[in-house]
């Protein structure tokens, strides 16, 4: 019985702590405020490596003992604080840039006493000679049985086990009982020599790691000057959420070294049984490691968190702000209380302005707020509200809303596909819906397959995407596909569902052989998931995981039943011709948009978004060239279009409000927009626009395509029960 109810423990923990919510967070630096150091916010991550680490620290207990899972307290009513703590080493080798955040949440009452505790570890690194500053990274404690402690060492249980059996420990002690932990340095005749670990063999047999940094990141957490008090009546539950990210990473040159910037974003969140935050803490680290052209590391520089640092972070001293980055996360942690994890993900912000500093940084909206804390606030979100849903999980309680709070986004994956005698490109896009606990509940995937001789120009050629052309695609025909595309494009959508970005990141694949049709592939490790869709899906989970974490998001309430629709549009009107003097450019441009729509067709939440790729070629129809930047929404402030023309907003900013001006439309209703012609006195003369001066003063764009992608994406939607 015993032995069962320990099983049934490390049950709850997986089931808690598996990776959910957004794609891991960015580390930006402060949008009013940037210090020498501080990064620009940064594009969302990748979906993860899936290489295995070289466990530092991973060594099997002495005796064979079931993992202990740390508690979920039962709280009488009294005064708590939460706290943080962080330790921070360097790891890296000549070759690879390599460090250790082990960071401790803890809760502690009255008397000082530990009544929970949540401990993860950022163990990012990085090869000199491959940097990647689109690599994403997840935590030990979200890879899980992925980090393969047991796999590649002697352990007998992985990391985020023992993990939580040395949280498990801590609970009831005060901090300088944990920091007098009875320990012993391993011998020479042990694995892993000079480590230091629980004297105790009880203690040992469930944890056998060296607990050197848990003890210090525990002891920092209970003693932590930004601690956060509060009060609780009933039960809590505590979460921790780690987002890391290399996007601040520069490249090495004959004249500079690189460095590599693996920042990373912490966040706690203690909860009711209501899902309601009680208390929250954030942090962040910087650790910078130089690299040279030859792809050797040479120094690694960390100063402390941001907290650590306090006024040393030196934000108001090397920028426009008024209050450091301590004080100003300090405001956003007292503004969480209170709140839900989906209330926070619905904090209004608006975009910061060229006329700003930090244009393009997300803030407040609310002018209190911003006068509080004036950075960007996306990663302070991200990381709160994620900590929030796992301690929900983990609590196992249902936080319900008469009316549920969705988000959909948007994912574009484009990829060039040309050959010397045809431009050829794949743009695939996904148009996601995810609930408030960043679960994936419906999925519309489509691919523009656009291509054009580069001898055979024409300009009025049509195009239909992948799922348009249904059977007329030959899949099957043509291949050894059971399957056509969009038939596993659908097996792929079904898949997702009930998954975390972080979960679809994750997918197990594998590489096909030399003895398999399309060698090179990455396709399902999964042998049934495999005979449902066979087809290359690497830009799948990346278009999926995009859309899922798309900073461009809508949130909509639902309170039953709604329907998903996608629709892609291309056209090549653009296209101009090759000369004897000149190279023509093939420019086979697309719309993108999505709708979700309720039981009365209304639509409930909108999405749309477009790229421009243009292929050179010349006379004699050889295709030389493929240039892409982005879409317009990732382009955001670098489209340009205040820049080069009279209009007063970015182009995502426009396509915002048009989107705002959708909801509770129905498409015939859209699509009966009342309009008028650009006149030849004003801007692009012949150009369709909103005829409502209020309406087009905030987008004044031509808005047929807008019309049209999401009116047809309201017709395609098909139906999604939500249970």
């Amino acid at each position: 019985m015993k032995k069962f109810l320990v099983y049934l423990l490390i049950a709850i923990s997986l089931v808690s702590f598996v990776s959910c919510g957004k794609e891991e967070a960015p580390e930006t630096s402060t949008t009013t405020t940037t210090p020498v150091k501080a990064e620009s916010p940064a594009p969302k991550a990748e979906p993860a490596e899936t290489e295995t680490p070289a466990p530092a620290r991973t060594e099997a207990p002495a005796v064979e003992a079931e993992p202990v899972k740390a508690e979920k307290p039962v709280a009488a009513e009294g005064t708590y604080k939460l706290g943080m703590g962080v330790v921070v080493s360097d790891g890296s080798t000549d070759e690879r840039a390599q460090y250790d955040a082990v960071v401790a949440a803890v809760v502690t009452d009255a008397d000082g006493r530990i009544v929970d505790v949540r401990i993860d570890d950022a163990q990012n690194k990085m090869d000199a000679a491959e940097v990647d500053p689109e690599k994403a990274f997840l935590s030990k404690y979200e890879l899980q049985f992925d980090y393969n402690m047991v796999k590649y060492s002697e352990a007998q249980y992985e990391w985020f086990e023992q993990a939580d059996a040395f949280a498990s420990y801590c609970i009831g002690k005060t901090a300088d009982e944990v920091a007098a932990t009875a320990t012993r340095v391993r011998g020479n005749d042990e694995p892993h020599p000079g480590y230091t670990v629980f004297a105790d063999e009880d203690l040992f047999a469930t944890c056998s790691i060296d607990i050197v940094d848990f003890i210090e990141a525990v002891v920092k957490g209970a003693n932590d000057k930004h601690a956060q008090e509060f009060t609780a009546d009933g039960e809590f539950t505590l979460g921790l959420k780690l987002s890391s990210n290399a996007t601040g990473t520069t490249e090495a040159t004959e004249d500079t070294d690189g460095v590599i910037k693996m920042y990373a974003d912490f966040g706690a969140a203690v909860v009711d049984e209501n899902g309601v935050i009680l208390a929250s803490l954030t942090d962040a680290i910087q650790p910078n490691i130089s690299y040279d052209i030859d792809g050797e590391v040479i120094d690694f520089s960390y100063r402390g968190t941001k907290k650590e640092l306090e006024f040393d972070y030196n934000m108001v001293k090397y920028s426009e702000a008024t209050l450091e980055w301590f004080e100003q996360a300090r405001a956003f942690e007292d503004y969480t209380e209170g709140l839900t994890a989906s209330q926070l993900l619905a904090t209004e912000t608006r975009v910061r302005g060229n006329d700003e500093p930090h244009p393009g940084y997300v803030v407040f909206a609310d002018e209190d707020l911003f006068a509080s804390c004036s950075m960007t606030i996306t990663d302070f979100i991200d990381v709160i509200a994620e900590a929030a849903i796992r301690a929900n999980r983990l609590s196992g309680a249902k936080v319900v809303e008469d009316a549920q709070v969705y988000t959909l986004g948007m994912g574009t994956v484009v990829a060039d596909r040309s050959t010397d005698d045809v431009a050829q490109y794949d743009a695939t896009v996904a148009a996601v819906v995810t609930d408030e606990n960043g679960v994936i509940v419906d999925v519309v995937i489509d691919d523009a397959q656009n291509k054009m001789a580069g001898a055979d120009i024409d300009p009025d050629m049509e195009f239909l995407t992948k799922n348009e052309k249904k059977f007329d695609y030959n899949m099957v025909k043509y291949s050894e596909a059971q399957y056509e595309w969009f038939e596993q494009a659908h097996a792929f959508a079904q898949y997702c569902i009930g998954k975390t970005a972080d979960e679809v990141a994750a997918t197990a694949t594998r590489v096909r052989t030399e003895d398999e049709p399309h060698p090179g592939y990455v396709v399902f490790a999964d042998e049934d998931l495999f005979a449902t869709c066979s087809i290359e899906i690497v830009d799948f989970i990346d278009a999926v995981v995009k859309a899922a974490n798309d900073k461009h998001a809508q949130q909509f309430t639902a309170d039953g039943d709604f329907k998903l629709g996608l629709k892609l549009s291309s056209n090549a009107t653009g296209t101009t011709e090759a000369t004897e003097d000149s190279d023509g450019v093939i420019k086979m441009y697309a719309d993108f948009g999505a709708a979700v729509i309720n039981e009365n067709g209304e639509i409930l939440a909108s999405l749309t978004d477009a790229i421009q790729p243009n292929f050179s070629y010349d006379e004699d129809g050889e295709v030389f060239d493929f240039s892409y930047r982005g879409t317009k929404k990732e382009l955001e402030f670098d489209y340009n279009m205040v820049k080069y023309s009279e209009a007063t907003r970015e182009w995502f900013e426009q396509a915002r409000a048009f989107e705002d001006y959708t909801e509770g439309l129905t498409a015939d209703e859209l699509r009966a927009t009342e309009t008028r012609v650009r006149g030849n006195d004003e801007p692009h003369p012949g150009y369709v626009v909103f005829a409502d001066e209020d309406l087009f003063a905030s987008c004044s764009m031509t808005i047929t395509d807008f019309i049209d992608v999401i009116a047809d994406a309201a017709d395609n939607a098909k139906i999604c029960t939500i249970d």
